[in-house]
């Protein structure tokens, strides 16, 4: 008995037909498809490093799926059914849930913990910057899926690709910080995807289950 199509891809795609189908429920109901996400917004919902020491944890997963809108949102809709829906495809529903919300908290935690914090300490303006802006989307999950698929991908020349997009991630932060550093959002959102990837390829080999993973599909 054949299915329909869409019942098919529900079916070999369920994480991620339902993170896109809540994304997009967010962001209509932020109106973030054709403008941008509201100031009012965006302090209620994102996610900023301060909220930490103030014991707001709900932003963690408030900030998940809004964007701050209009080219951001489809840029953030198609890198999560990208990277999320290969990830789902070679590593499985639970294997790619766990790294999706895995990552894109822990990147957050590093973030606040180990970068935002200890540079306001040291008094750098930038470091502030990171500490007090509101962030939101979905970039630390998909990134952190995007590094779980290049080393379960099999490929010979995985390693070369891991340093490559790593590379990249390095120097688009670096000119971030160095040549637009007002623009908090872009130094937060930059910062986070170079520790995101890294922890979804290192997620690879930390869970059981890496060797099976290679050979799927």
């Amino acid at each position: 008995m054949s299915f329909p199509r869409p019942l098919v891809l529900l079916k070999q795609f369920p994480l991620t037909i339902t993170l896109l189908v809540l994304m997009l429920a967010c962001n209509v109901a932020a109106n973030t498809v054709t403008e941008l996400l509201r100031p009012a917004w965006q302090n209620l919902f994102g996610f900023a490093p301060a909220d930490l020491w103030t014991g707001d944890w709900y932003p963690l997963f408030s900030s998940l799926l809004l964007t701050t809108g209009r080219f951001s949102f489809y840029i953030s809709f198609v890198m999560l059914a990208v990277c999320v829906g290969f990830t789902e495809r070679r590593c499985g529903t639970l294997r790619t849930l766990l790294t999706f919300l895995g990552v894109h908290v822990v990147t957050l935690l590093m973030l606040s913990i180990l970068v935002a914090w200890p540079l306001v300490q040291l008094e750098f303006e930038r470091g502030q910057l990171l500490f007090d802006t509101n962030d939101v989307g979905p970039s630390a999950g998909y990134y952190g899926c995007l590094g779980l698929l290049v080393m379960a991908s099999g490929w010979r020349g995985r390693k070369t690709v891991f340093l490559g997009i790593l590379l990249l991630l390095l120097v688009r932060a670096s000119w971030t910080w160095i040549e637009i550093p007002d623009q908090a959002e872009r130094l937060t959102a930059d910062a986070a995807h170079l520790i995101a990837f890294p922890l979804g390829a290192l997620s690879f080999w930390l869970f059981p289950g890496k060797r099976k993973l290679g050979q799927q599909n």
